[in-house]
């Protein structure tokens, strides 16, 4: 059965909000176990400074806390249970792109949106990278 388009278009907003709640999830995670990357990023997923935020290493973390930390809250289906494979992918790559829009008319030299799909780590679909995380892994 087809869902009417304003279904859909709601079912896409409630998506989004999901993620961005999850999102500002991560960073208070991050200041439970890692001081040193707290400092890095901050507390707040839309405040992360744009050199950190467009360097893989935070999407890495990312990716360990999507499929082994973060637990479905309760009231919600498959509460108490970790994310789908389907779900953390569509997750990540949301943050990924929440984080490209904040920085897409960015004039910073360090900061270079490319197709992800150059770098080891990404999917082919992922578009969010560091020009120095390219430098590193060329110079490796």
């Amino acid at each position: 059965m087809r869902m009417p388009s304003a279904g859909h278009a709601q079912a896409t907003v409630n998506t989004k909000k999901n993620c961005l709640r999850i999102a500002n999830l991560f960073p208070e995670h991050v200041a439970e176990v890692s001081p040193d990357l707290t400092a890095k990023w901050g507390t707040v997923w839309e405040e992360i400074p744009e050199q950190y935020a467009a360097d893989m290493e935070i999407y890495e973390h990312i990716a360990t806390y999507l499929v082994k930390t973060y637990i479905i809250d309760e009231g919600n289906r498959g509460a108490g249970g970790s994310l789908s494979s389907r779900v953390a992918t569509q997750d990540w790559s949301e943050m990924i792109q929440n984080q490209k829009a904040r920085f897409s008319k960015s004039s910073e030299q360090k900061t270079k949106v490319r197709r992800a799909r150059e770098h080891p780590y990404c999917s082919p679909y992922l578009t969010l990278c560091a020009r120095t995380a390219r430098r590193t892994s060329s110079h490796a």
